[in-house]
């Protein structure tokens, strides 16, 4: 006997986008009308595959207006999911003691574009450490 096959109808891409990235990028386009559109997130692994799965969706689109509009700085799902991680204990217990700035963290280990090491060059400031914490 031939089978039904369940087509599961999905909802048009440009309706949860607003949302997806309102979330996965800290607010930097606007608060997402949904608290969190990933109902899951932190309760069942798939709702962190869920946020996985957009991050890397829509990670090269963030991070380049992330960086425009607050450079020599990360949103939290990069320090998540693409942060250079310590290589042991002691370079990771440096950093927490020290509380370096996300521009120190990142200056650090390769990670500023050009762009923000001329912002840097002039805005050196970013570089003291205490002001804002990294991953913790």
């Amino acid at each position: 006997m031939p089978r039904k096959r369940l087509v599961r109808s999905r909802a048009p891409e440009t309706e949860t986008t607003n949302d997806v990235l309102g979330f996965i990028a800290d607010g930097l386009y606007g608060e997402p009308e949904n608290e969190n559109p990933f109902p899951f997130f932190g309760i069942v692994s798939d709702g962190h595959q869920q946020v996985c799965d957009a991050w890397n969706k829509y990670r090269e689109k963030i991070l380049t207006d992330w960086i425009v509009a607050n450079p020599c700085t990360r949103p939290s799902l990069w320090w998540q999911f693409d942060a250079p991680r310590p290589k042991n204990h002691e370079d990771h217990e440096t950093a927490r003691q020290h509380r370096e700035s996300q521009a120190h963290f990142l200056k650090r280990h390769g990670q500023l574009l050009s762009s923000e090491r001329r912002y840097l060059g002039k805005h050196p400031e970013l570089l003291n450490d205490n002001k804002e914490t990294t991953n913790e």
